[in-house]
Order: C-alpha cells, then sequence, then structure tokens
C-alpha cells in the first residue's frame, strides 16, 4: 500500500478555519479495502467549516456537525487510481 499524509490537508480541506487544527487519523494509505474514509477534525469554532479537497481522485461526500462547535466529521472518498502524495 502507498502512504497518502495528511499532515498539510488541512489547508486545502477547510477554507473558512484559522488555526492550527487536528485531524484524526492524521495519514491513511491508497488502496485500503474500502475507498470510504471519515476524518475527525477538533478546533475552536470548526463546526462553522466548509470542507474542500482539489486533488486528483479525493473528494468530500459530505460533513457532519456535533452540539460541539469544536468538532467537524468529513467524510472523504478515495477513488482506487489516486496517487500517494504529501500535503
Amino acid at each position: 500500500m502507498k502512504l497518502l499524509v495528511v499532515s498539510g490537508l488541512l489547508l486545502a480541506l477547510l477554507s473558512n478555519s484559522a488555526g492550527a487544527a487536528t485531524v484524526s487519523p492524521p495519514s491513511w494509505w491508497v488502496g485500503m479495502e474500502s475507498a470510504e474514509l471519515q476524518l475527525m477534525i477538533h478546533e475552536p469554532d470548526i463546526a462553522k467549516a466548509t470542507a474542500s479537497i482539489d486533488y486528483p481522485g479525493i473528494s468530500v461526500k459530505s460533513t457532519h456537525a456535533l452540539e460541539s462547535k469544536n468538532y467537524l466529521f468529513v467524510d472523504v472518498t478515495i477513488n482506487d487510481e489516486t496517487q500517494a502524495g504529501y500535503f
């Protein structure tokens, strides 16, 4: 499996966020059994953010805010042909 690292993904993923967020899981792999991945993002007022990504083969499927405005869950789909990379 090829590693796809998320460490800088927040720059592409969150368009309304101003701080340093925590993302879990911090990395994932291209070619995993499931093409679906859910990211948990923690940062003050993150629930107001809009999630998007501009990377071939990766798309944001949906987002879920909780009662706590400090968490946002982002459902991501990774295409089988996506190239591994570092963000």
